[in-house]
């Protein structure tokens, strides 16, 4: 009996593990957000998702220096990436696959076939030489309950 019962507990929180990785599953094929990276040369600094990453430094040097100044302007070295990972946008119903017309023969024939070679129980009756014990009172008139 034991054994039973551990074998429902266990088929119950499998059900309950399944249903939420599945729920997570739906969840995650839709949603959509972006990965941004840093380079600095050809160093990664920083990886950000769903926010800007943040940046070495060098741009903030790089504006800090007066205007009257004359410099010689070099390539930047810094480098920020952009990857947009997109969800699905719209999800099918399965319904649209399966026609009705056969799943309704499927279900007819299935279940004929299936009752067709099955044998007719009789359910036994186990008491049917027993007679109840005698009436000693008749309680429904003893403490006036009536049925109405």
């Amino acid at each position: 009996m034991k054994l039973l019962r551990t074998f429902v507990l266990m088929k119950n929180a499998f059900r309950n593990i399944i249903s939420v990785l599945l729920a997570v599953l739906v969840l995650s094929s839709t949603l959509s957000f972006t990965v941004s990276k840093h380079y600095c040369g050809n160093f990664l600094v920083d990886t950000a998702i769903f926010t800007p990453a943040r940046t070495c430094g060098m741009e903030a040097e790089l504006q800090s220096i007066s205007p009257s100044k004359t410099l010689v302007h070099k390539t930047p070295c810094c480098k920020d990436t952009l990857q947009v990972v997109k969800g699905q946008d719209e999800l099918k119903n399965a319904f649209d696959i399966l026609d009705f017309k056969k799943l309704v023969f499927t279900q007819t024939t299935q279940s004929a076939y299936h009752n067709f070679l099955k044998p007719i129980e009789s359910t036994p009756i186990f008491c049917s030489k027993y007679s109840p014990p005698p009436i000693i009172r008749n309680f429904t008139q003893w403490y006036g309950t009536f049925l109405i």
